[in-house]
């Protein structure tokens, strides 16, 4: 009985967490990103960024890493 009681408490603990970084990560600010990658490849912002924040996903970094260099230029690259 006390083992069920401690794991949904447990279990609320963490929904709360869940919920308030969910809140608080609606008070980030938009990135200011200029999206001419995107515009120049016919691709989403979210090719390259993870949603919801300013911030790299994989492909992303790649990129940033190669400095749009060659292999870069074909929708097929990052599919």
């Amino acid at each position: 009985m006390r083992h069920r009681i401690r794991l949904q408490a447990l279990v609320m603990f963490l929904g709360l967490i869940a919920l308030v970084g969910y809140d608080w990560s609606q008070l980030v600010a938009d990135a200011q990103a200029i999206p001419a990658f995107a515009r120049k490849y016919g691709f989403s912002c979210n090719v390259c960024h993870v949603p919801g924040f300013p911030k790299l996903n994989d492909t992303g970094k790649c990129v940033s890493r190669s400095r749009l260099s060659s292999g870069f230029g074909t929708r097929s690259a990052y599919l």
